[in-house]
């Protein structure tokens, strides 16, 4: 370690923020050292290591924001619906609970649920 760069800001690689911008889509980092001589764009002689981020692990992220945002979203919604509510309470008034419609389609979700209970 060079003791006359202490309190010094680091040198910045001048061209490495260029070539991140023409890396053509792919997240590159390169670092490391090799036997390469020193230039005064390259002071400490670094090139080597390279990370590829793969398009699955891109497609991971995605999805991990696409869930946090429902999850978001989700939270945001009311445990009780007033809509769904003003609707029950119509249909209450209105006698739409008392028609064999309605009779047969309640038997035959509740007939559903208990065979499902009893292959448990």
């Amino acid at each position: 370690m060079a003791m006359n760069r202490i309190g010094r800001p680091p040198v910045a690689q001048p061209n490495l923020l260029e070539r991140f911008r023409n890396s053509g889509g792919k997240r590159e980092v390169e670092s490391g050292r090799d036997n390469t001589p020193a230039s005064p764009g390259n002071l400490l002689g670094h090139v080597g290591d390279r990370v590829e981020i793969s398009d699955r692990a891109r497609k991971l992220a995605e999805m991990k924001q696409v869930l946090v945002a429902g999850r978001r979203a989700l939270a945001e919604v009311p445990d009780v619906r007033q809509d769904r509510i003003a609707q029950a309470r119509t249909r209450l008034h209105t006698g739409y609970y008392h028609s064999e419609d309605v009779h047969k389609e309640t038997a035959a979700r509740l007939g559903s649920v208990l065979r499902k209970l009893e292959e448990l």
